[in-house]
């Protein structure tokens, strides 16, 4: 089902809402917390694929469509990101009381967005949560650059994800069980967790929508709920499958007669602006005509 054009996508307001939610509630069970919670927000660190999904389709979406100057595009995403980060990274420089481990990562890396490669989480792990905004940073470079080399290469996306199966396959060498080394090795690095984010340029670039999709979504994400993330199998397959999980939910989003895209808002509006590293104004924003896309 083509995409029209001329509506809000109030789906993606619902489920940016959902993402910010599940990360919270995951992140507050890292302290003292009733049982019950943790059954709930287990999964809640998934919450971050589904914003790489998201953030994939929005800025895809906003490329194909707008087809921006790529000074204009990179100024927008420096202030849309860098000054507030910037200010979070003062506290933790300036408030050594707030850090909650160890030591921040050398300066230069925080400043270039590049801590989420080589992380040591032992000695150097603090604000190492960052690392999701280390990936949206990289992403936001390299993605417009790609697409004006490579234009309309689809078969880029699946061999993208192919060399991500393949990379943490390889990384897994080097855990051997050692949860800290799986962070690093393969959580953490750019290379190990573009799945989301092609899920999303794939959406974006095939146009489509579909509200019947959300019940595949939902057995896939049920799927992944069971993988052993840090075994080795599961390490290859965690990814790709969260991604085409929240791929299909947000294809079921789209759709203006999904349930997405019928609930009003208003409450998901307030949450979805707490969100860090998404673009909340073309969410709500009248998308222009649809041109080529990848």
């Amino acid at each position: 089902m083509r995409e029209r054009t001329h509506e809000t996508l109030v789906g993606l307001v619902h489920l940016r809402a959902v993402a910010i939610s599940m990360v919270f509630v995951f992140h507050y069970c890292l302290f003292d917390h009733p049982l019950w919670l943790e059954r709930v927000g287990g999964f809640g660190w998934t919450g971050v694929d589904l914003f790489f999904v998201l953030s994939g389709f929005l800025i895809a979406r906003q490329l194909f469509v707008q087809k921006p100057s790529l000074r204009r595009f990179y100024w927008r995403r420096l202030l849309r990101i860098v000054p507030a980060y910037l200010v979070m990274l003062a506290a933790y420089e300036l408030l050594p009381s707030i850090r909650e481990r160890g030591e921040l990562p050398s300066l230069w890396r925080m400043l270039t967005f590049s801590q989420n490669v080589g992380l040591d989480l032992a000695t150097r792990g603090t604000f190492s949560h960052a690392w999701s905004l280390c990936i949206e940073e990289q992403f936001y470079l390299m993605f417009p650059l790609v697409l004006l080399a490579l234009g309309r290469r689809r078969a880029l996306v699946p061999f993208l994800i192919l060399v991500g199966m393949t990379m943490r396959a390889w990384s897994w060498t080097h855990v051997r069980g050692n949860t800290l080394a799986w962070y690093e090795w393969v959580y953490y690095p750019t290379w190990g967790r573009l799945d989301g984010l092609l899920a999303g340029i794939t959406l974006a670039a095939v146009r489509w929508r579909n509200r019947h999709a959300a019940p595949v979504g939902l057995a896939l994400l049920v799927g992944a709920a069971f993988v052993d993330a840090e075994s080795r199998a599961g390490s290859i397959v965690i990814f790709p499958l969260l991604a085409l999980g929240y791929g299909a939910i947000v294809l079921a989003a789209l759709d203006p007669a999904s349930i997405f895209a019928r609930v009003p808002a208003r409450v998901s509006s307030g949450l979805a602006r707490l969100s860090y590293a998404l673009i909340g104004d073309r969410i709500r924003a009248r998308p222009r005509r649809w041109r080529d896309g990848v």
